[in-house]
């Protein structure tokens, strides 16, 4: 196993580098760097649940780099990460979508028993 640390405080900064300040010690010490892999092709990625993805032969190699740079995302100490979606939007959206199919069904009947009348007439 590796050397033990007994750590006062640990802090991460944005840029992924993991601090550590320990017991008697004034100034914190960098003990670590967390790094963020894009891919080619994120879709490809295959969900293991949890959150978690794995790298297929459709999502490419992963190319690490550092937080914050390169279009990367920051790491953020301390923050929860909350859904991307919110729910209430997405209700009015869909009601929104199912007013307007409603709309364009009850148009096409319209038209259809328009259609419908000027053939009879014309017989």
């Amino acid at each position: 196993m590796g050397t033990r640390i007994h750590a006062k405080s640990i802090s991460i900064a944005t840029d992924g580098k993991v601090f550590v300040t320990q017991e008697g010690a004034v100034e914190p010490s960098q003990v670590g760097q967390i790094d963020i892999a894009t891919f080619i092709n994120p879709a490809g990625l295959k969900q293991v649940g949890e959150n978690l993805f794995a790298e297929t032969a459709a999502s490419g190699s992963p190319n690490l780099g550092t937080p914050s740079a390169e279009g990367r995302g920051a790491v953020k100490q301390g923050f929860l990460e909350a859904s991307n979606v919110d729910p209430t939007r997405e209700l009015i959206d869909l009601i929104r979508t199912q007013r307007g199919y409603e709309f364009n069904s009850q148009s096409i009947r319209a038209a259809d028993e328009s259609l419908r009348t000027v053939a009879q007439i014309r017989r």
